[in-house]
């Protein structure tokens, strides 16, 4: 069973309070999700955008960005950091409970986020807020299960020990940092990479989804474009 939304904005409350650090797995793959933005974008949602360093640069190629969170603390953060920037705001809220225009954003980005919702309920929502011709961007994490996942396990964990260290300037964490990350992790619940790929299929067809290193996956779905009536 997934943790409540309750459970998940308080454990991001606490981890709000942590020291910000220059990389994570998140954070490595921002390049990418901001290279795979469509070339002309209106209006563009983050679906948990957490403390807004990637809203903060969705805001410099899009007109209007929405980042929606659960947790109060890390958007205070958000907020207090973009204060300068005028077309960014930021909302506490459920996605599946927050209900947009139909057709209403030109990109739809996540990161870490969609495993804590119902992924059906949350694959029919962006298939309805998107435009015809926009872009679904996730980035997130799966179950490993069977030798290609174990493959990949074992490739990115010098990765994930060399990048901490080059970028950080540390290979370690806090005890308090592991404290409050397997405390959440607890109440994670993550599905195996072929069930993600198959119920991706059945809700966006022709979704793209592939194995990522540094334990992620990614999954990209442009919305087809309506026909013209004959």
């Amino acid at each position: 069973m997934k943790a409540s939304p309750e459970r998940i904005a308080i454990e991001f409350d606490q981890i709000a309070t942590l020291p910000e650090r220059n990389w994570n797995h998140n954070i490595h793959y921002h390049a990418w999700l901001l290279a795979e933005l469509p070339a002309s974008c209106k209006r563009v949602l983050e679906i948990g955008c957490g403390k807004g360093r990637l809203s903060l640069e969705l805001a410099k190629q899009a007109e209007a960005v929405t980042g929606i969170d659960l947790s109060n603390e890390m958007l205070k953060i958000a907020r207090s950091r973009s204060q300068r920037v005028n077309n960014i705001r930021f909302e506490q809220t459920d996605y599946l409970q927050k209900d947009y225009p139909p057709a209403y954003f030109d990109a739809i980005v996540s990161v870490a986020t969609l495993h804590h919702m119902d992924l059906p309920a949350a694959l029919k929502r962006v298939k309805s807020d998107l435009k015809p011709g926009g872009k679904f961007l996730v980035i997130d994490l799966y179950e490993e299960k069977g030798w290609i996942d174990s493959v990949y396990g074992l490739a990115s964990t010098p990765i994930h020990h060399l990048y901490k260290w080059l970028k950080n300037g540390t290979s370690r964490s806090t005890p308090r940092e592991n404290k409050l990350w397997n405390e959440h992790g607890s109440g994670d619940e993550y599905l195996p990479f072929e069930e993600i790929k198959s119920i991706a299929h059945q809700y966006l067809p022709g979704a793209i989804v592939k194995r990522k290193l540094l334990w992620r996956y990614s999954l990209v779905w442009e919305k087809p474009l309506e026909k013209s009536p004959v």
